[in-house]
């Protein structure tokens, strides 16, 4: 190929078979930085001569494509050049066609989604930075080291109960809808809190329970327990309309703390101690009236045969009473005080169960009192304590003194016999166990 140099001169192609053109029939395209045209050169071949026939198409390009050259294969059969002669003559003249854009070899390559692209190499990104499981994986694989286990990752809370209706025996209590809540479980009952048979609810373990769900499942116990004691026929308040509006509160507190794949057991802990808070507002004041008052006439009941026999023995003058109590060695005075030993005991029984359920608990609902026995069992273990520290001091076995006071004045004087057994009796908690370690130390001075 010879170029002609000039101002003017255009830059002409020339096919000779020394131009070294492909044998193969290949397309050049050959651009050039002087003259801003694409010539593009295809040889043919002629079926009775077999020389190449080349067609020339000239297109401008910019000067940032000047220097592309590209190569496309033909499908064309091998030609037999000719000598330069031949091929000069036989070469037609230049023809100009549409301008072509320059050729890419990616034209054939499909399009890339840049939103996709862009997610791979962000994802990429992430797993080669340091720290991350895929830069740890291949620093271990390269340092020839076993790939660490992955971190186990929290698990979401899930129900450790499963809690169903049932009534006093502890059979199932159920309902069936018409129609299925949900097609794809077999299991078509539902428990049925609303109904009149269901009185206790069934608490089955379906796996480890939280901390929050125990503190749940204790509470919900308890409160369903008083209720039970308060309202059921056999209660100490018998109101089957109660019952059931508390029951159904309480069971379904238990479901949405206890049960389902996302319990919610402090949110549902907060719920019941409403339903605590409003239990003992609708029943506090009416039990602890009921409780003081049965407290009350049970301790006027036998109060009354206390006063009589006081009387009476400080009234009585020396005479065939005197003398019978006199061989049972018992003085007449004396006898008369402990009657106030036993009236003051039941004064201070009173007292106490007034000052201890001045702030009420659900306990105090269906329990008389610490030691859970009825009025009339109370005041008289009460009152037989009362005595039992009463002999003490008068026989000064123990004394003791508080400012002017001295328990030896017991069985002598009315007014400090009577206080002491209002005394023991507002101390009715503890004295059970203060008997028992004076007990105890008389048996270790005995060994």
């Amino acid at each position: 190929m010879t170029n002609q140099t000039g101002d003017d001169a255009p830059l002409k192609p020339e096919l000779t078979a020394d131009s070294g053109a492909p044998a193969d029939g290949t397309t050049v395209v050959t651009t050039s930085t002087d003259n801003p045209e694409v010539v593009v050169g295809s040889s043919q071949s002629s079926p009775a001569t077999g020389a190449t026939s080349p067609s020339v198409v000239e297109a401008p390009v910019d000067g940032a494509n000047a220097s592309a050259t590209a190569s496309v294969t033909s499908s064309a059969p091998a030609p037999e050049l000719a000598t330069n002669s031949e091929a000069a003559s036989e070469t037609p003249p230049p023809t100009t066609s549409t301008p072509t854009a320059p050729v890419d070899d990616q034209a054939d390559a499909p399009a890339v989604d840049p939103v996709a692209e862009a997610a791979q190499e962000i994802g990429q990104t992430q797993d080669t930075e340091p720290g991350s499981e895929a830069a740890q994986k291949s620093q271990a694989g390269a340092n020839g080291a076993p790939t660490p286990a992955p971190t186990p990752q929290a698990k979401d809370p899930v129900g450790a109960f499963r809690v169903w209706t049932v009534d006093d025996k502890g059979e199932w209590v159920n309902f069936e809808p018409k129609e299925p809540i949900d097609e794809t479980k077999k299991q078509k009952k539902r428990p049925d809190p609303a109904s009149d048979n269901a009185t206790d609810i069934y608490f089955s373990p379906t796996g480890p329970a939280t901390d929050d769900q125990s503190k749940l499942y204790d509470d919900v116990s308890s409160v369903l327990d008083v209720v039970r004691r308060l309202y059921l026929p056999n209660g100490i308040r018998p109101n089957p309309s109660k019952f059931r509006t508390y029951y159904v509160r309480i069971f379904r507190l238990a479901q949405v703390g206890l049960t389902g794949t996302d319990p919610a057991p402090k949110q549902a802990k907060g719920a019941l101690d409403s339903l605590k808070a409003s239990l003992l507002d609708d029943e506090g004041l009416t039990v602890k009236t009921t409780n003081l008052s049965q407290l009350g006439k049970t301790a006027l009941k036998f109060s009354l045969p206390l006063v009589l026999a006081y009387v009476f023995l400080l009234t009585v003058g020396p005479g065939e009473v005197e003398n019978f109590l006199k061989k049972l060695q018992i003085a007449r005075v004396a006898a008369a005080y402990t009657m106030l030993l036993w009236l003051g005991c039941f004064v201070g029984v009173c007292l106490s169960y007034g000052v201890r359920t001045s702030t009420l608990t659900l306990a105090d609902l269906v329990t008389p009192g610490p030691d859970r026995l009825p009025p009339s069992l109370r005041l008289l273990f009460i009152g037989a304590l009362t005595m039992f520290f009463g002999l003490l001091f008068m026989e000064k076995i123990v004394e003791f003194k508080v400012g002017s006071f001295s328990t030896a004045s017991i069985g002598a004087d009315p007014a400090p016999t009577f206080i002491v057994g209002i005394l023991f009796g507002l101390s009715e908690a503890v004295l059970p166990g203060l008997a028992g370690k004076r007990a105890e130390s008389f048996i270790k001075g005995l060994q």
